[in-house]
């Protein structure tokens, strides 16, 4: 949780303009022999205010560097748990290049 409200504080001082919230979720482990363990994590959600959710998914796919987020209820999700520490701020760069391409 202290490593998502570290992004999460990151997010907001770089992006006024936009909505950013800790929540807690869960997330599958995904292959090897516990394809469906549910593990708890925690995400910064964001909801954006100023580009539709599909866009900033694909603006962020396409992004250098590319950041894949997942969707769920109406926002975009940030697993900390698989962003390392030196990776925040590269996220955040590249999320502000996403709602402001120009």
């Amino acid at each position: 949780q202290k490593r998502a409200r570290k992004l999460c504080r990151l997010l907001r001082s770089r992006i006024d303009r936009e909505e950013f919230n800790v929540t807690k979720d869960v997330s599958v482990a995904g292959g090897g022999s516990l394809p469906t363990l549910e593990m708890e994590t925690h995400c910064v959600a964001w909801t954006p205010l100023t580009i539709s959710i599909d866009q900033a998914l694909r603006r962020l796919r396409i992004a250098d560097p590319p950041v894949v987020a997942r969707a769920g209820h109406d926002r975009i999700l940030f697993d900390v748990r698989t962003i390392g520490d030196s990776e925040q701020a590269p996220l955040a760069a590249v999320v502000s290049r996403v709602i402001d391409p120009s």
